[in-house]
C-alpha cells in the first residue's frame, strides 16, 4: 500500500508532492502484537490452539452447538473447564477436537493464556484508541506511553510468581 514506486504513496505524491507519508499507529500496533505474541514458543503454541478452536468450532455444527449448550446458562463466557468438557464431548466426532482436547488439558496451555492475556488486552486497548476519525497523533503517543508504563510495572517477579504459582 505504501510502495513508494506504485503504492498509494506514489500516486498521493504525484498530485500532491508536498504530502509527507506516516505509518499507521493501529497497523504498527497490530504488528508489536503479533511479534509479543510470537515471542515465546508457549505463547506461540496456545494462539495456535486457541485459533485451532476457533476454526473447529466455526466449521462444525455440532461442536458448535455443544459448546453454545454448555455455556449457555453463565452469561456466554468460556471457562477452562467448559472448553475441556466439550472438547472431551467431541473426540468421539474429531480427531481435531481429541487433539485440542489433549493440548488444552496441559498445565502449559493456561500458563500461557496467563501469560499473554494482560498485555494483548493492553494493546488491544491501545488499538482502539489509534483508529477512529477523531483520533491524534499526540493522543496515541499519548496512550502509547500509558502502556508501556503499565507494561514496566507488570515486569516485576511477584508478578512472574504469581502466574507460576496459579498452575
Amino acid at each position: 500500500m505504501s510502495g513508494v514506486c506504485k503504492g498509494v504513496q506514489a500516486i498521493l505524491k504525484k498530485e500532491q508532492p508536498l504530502t509527507l507519508f506516516g505509518i499507521c499507529g493501529a497497523h504498527c500496533n497490530n504488528l508489536i502484537t503479533k511479534d509479543s505474541a510470537e515471542c515465546s514458543v508457549c505463547t506461540q503454541n496456545v494462539l495456535q490452539w486457541a485459533n485451532e478452536l476457533g476454526i473447529l468450532n466455526n466449521s462444525t455444527n455440532k461442536f458448535s452447538g455443544i459448546l453454545k449448550s454448555s455455556v449457555a446458562h453463565v452469561e456466554e463466557e468460556l471457562y477452562p473447564t467448559r472448553i475441556l468438557d466439550t472438547l472431551e464431548e467431541m473426540k468421539a466426532y474429531s480427531s481435531k477436537a481429541g487433539a485440542l482436547f489433549y493440548n488444552f488439558s496441559i498445565g502449559e496451555t493456561v500458563h500461557g493464556l496467563l501469560m499473554i492475556t494482560d498485555i494483548i488486552n493492553l494493546l488491544e486497548k491501545l488499538n482502539e484508541s489509534a483508529q477512529g476519525r477523531q483520533r491524534t497523533v499526540s493522543g496515541l503517543l499519548e496512550a502509547v506511553s500509558i502502556v508501556q508504563a503499565t507494561i514496566n510495572v507488570m515486569k516485576t517477579d511477584e508478578d512472574f510468581m504469581e502466574i507460576l504459582q496459579s498452575q
